[in-house]
């Protein structure tokens, strides 16, 4: 899977999980990705291409959450939440505010 592919993954499941009820996120138990059948290799791959991103500043952060059959198998922050008036680190528990911003006020 290429990066981009990857990183577009991760972009889908950050606005599922936007909409999501957090609270539900929060009690999932977790389980090894093997154990769901998924590979933690792949999986890994995602840090490199979401810092790659957040270093050339196509993003400020991330929270990527990966859940199969109701156990989450990755959660995990990238970079910060918040860059002005200070930097803020990302947490896993971070609440985004989505808006669309291609209307017309």
């Amino acid at each position: 899977m290429s990066p981009r592919s990857l990183l577009a993954r991760a972009v889908v499941v950050l606005l599922v999980l936007a909409f999501s009820n957090q609270a539900l996120s929060i009690q999932l138990p977790t389980a090894s990705p093997a154990t769901l059948g998924m590979s933690a290799e792949r999986l890994g791959r995602m840090d490199q291409v979401i810092q790659a991103s957040i270093a050339k500043k196509e993003l400020p952060g991330a929270v990527v959450l990966v859940a199969r059959h109701g156990r989450v198998a990755w959660r995990k922050a990238y970079g910060s939440r918040a860059v002005e008036p200070q930097r803020e680190a990302m947490s896993v528990d971070t609440i985004f505010d989505l808006a669309s911003l291609t209307k017309i006020v």
